[in-house]
């Protein structure tokens, strides 16, 4: 439901979420980096020096993204 408020920025280090681009109106920011085949994901330090430059209001994080004692993936 997100993808259809045009009023929204979204960004996403997704490979997923881009093959659906299409089919936003949302704006869409998409972050750099190593692609992670488990998740479809582009990580590493290219995509953590694109996200250091970014601000959102809200963030929405994915589990595979988070260590349970060293916090956020870099």
């Amino acid at each position: 439901m997100l993808r259809e408020r045009s009023s929204l920025t979204i960004i996403t280090n997704s490979l997923p979420v881009l093959a659906g681009h299409g089919r936003f109106q949302a704006r869409l920011i998409v972050v750099g980096g190593e692609h992670r085949a488990v998740s479809g994901a582009l990580v590493g330090n290219l995509a953590a020096d694109s996200l250091s430059r970014l601000r959102a209001d809200v963030a929405l994080i994915g589990a595979s993204g988070l260590d349970p004692e060293a916090g956020p993936h870099h």
